[in-house]
């Protein structure tokens, strides 16, 4: 899965650039708040986060709209960070496409050391 590192204002503001015409960032659903607004309600869209914290965006293409997905493990060794992402299906299927992030905070002297980001959709760890 793609896996997107943002450690100033600058790279978020790159990122929306770069990737706003493909990725659907200011539509959230039911309960589930975009990109904007999980940003925006996280306080990550300010100068003061980016002078202690680094955010990872973990895309995850899906060709359901029901399946919800969550940070099932993340893994750390050398210098590989790895997060394991798992899927929940909300009862049947529906047919619509979405795509959704998983976004996370860590301090940026916690995530200094690694050069390589990674990100696995983990079949194994699928709840029913």
């Amino acid at each position: 899965l793609p896996v997107y590192k943002v450690d100033t204002l600058e790279d978020l503001a790159a990122f929306k650039d770069s990737y706003g015409d493909i990725f659907t960032m200011e539509q959230g659903r039911d309960k589930y708040l975009s990109f904007d607004g999980a940003v925006a309600k996280a306080q990550w869209d300010n100068e003061a986060f980016y002078n202690e914290y680094t955010m990872l965006a973990v895309y995850i293409p899906a060709t359901s709209g029901s399946s919800i997905f969550y940070v099932a493990d993340v893994q750390a060794k050398d210098d590989s960070f790895c997060v394991y992402v798992a899927q929940e299906d909300k009862g049947v299927a529906s047919e619509d496409m979405a795509g959704w992030f998983i976004l996370m905070q860590i301090k940026d002297k916690e995530v200094s050391g690694y050069t390589d980001f990674n990100a696995v959709l983990n079949k194994d760890a699928i709840k029913e």
